[in-house]
């Protein structure tokens, strides 16, 4: 090995061991290269997405109630969710992901109870200036439910495609077969004579 090489070598050693360093003074402080980083209060908005609450309703209450509450600002939770050096050592965007994920189950079960109450479906409406009323079906309220089902829906596809779109299977699945397919064709027009024998057969050649 060259003087040069060996020099290289120690240099490489050298920064595996700055970053072991580094990843465990980060574990232990929060903190990576003095930037600060508060994994408790990350965790804790991790909980509040998994209750339901948007990241923004979660940061953007008033300034004196998140303080309070040791959270940090909105845009400085989405600079730790981008920070590569904070996702190495706390795999925060997963963590982020599976919490999402949590939200969006909930989600699942929120339309489940809007489809299924009828409560404000029918209502009495007034029909005479002499105070007859009638049960009327409230097409307004169930136009407003409908919607509500749907945002809810295109969140959980937008969110996780893989376990919430009924299509990404089966398009899945076609673009598979169809590259199943190619490789059929393609191995269907090959010429037999271009097939290299078999060692052992007939054919191969004498070594």
């Amino acid at each position: 090995m060259s003087r040069q090489e060996a020099e290289l070598r120690e240099q490489l050693e050298a920064l595996d061991q700055k970053e072991l360093v580094e990843r465990v003074v980060a574990l232990q402080t929060g903190k990576i290269n003095g930037s600060e980083y508060d994994d408790a209060a990350f965790q804790r908005v991790l909980d509040e997405i998994m209750e339901g609450r948007s990241v923004r309703r979660i940061l953007m209450s008033s300034r004196k109630e998140v303080m309070d509450r040791e959270l940090p600002r909105q845009r400085t939770f989405y600079a730790w969710l981008s920070d590569e050096r904070l996702n190495k050592v706390f795999d925060t965007r997963n963590r982020y992901e599976a919490a999402k994920l949590v939200h969006m189950y909930d989600m699942q079960d929120e339309i489940i109870e809007i489809a299924d109450d009828g409560t404000n479906d029918w209502v009495e409406k007034i029909i005479s200036e002499q105070g007859d009323t009638k049960i009327v079906f409230d097409h307004e309220h169930v136009q407003r439910s409908k919607l509500r089902i749907e945002v809810r829906e295109r969140m959980m596809v937008r969110t996780a495609p893989r376990t919430f779109d009924l299509n990404y299977k089966r398009n899945e699945d076609a673009i598979r077969s169809n590259v199943r397919g190619e490789r059929i064709i393609a191995l269907v027009q090959i010429d037999p004579s271009e097939v290299p024998p078999l060692p052992g057969s007939d054919d191969a050649p004498d070594s």
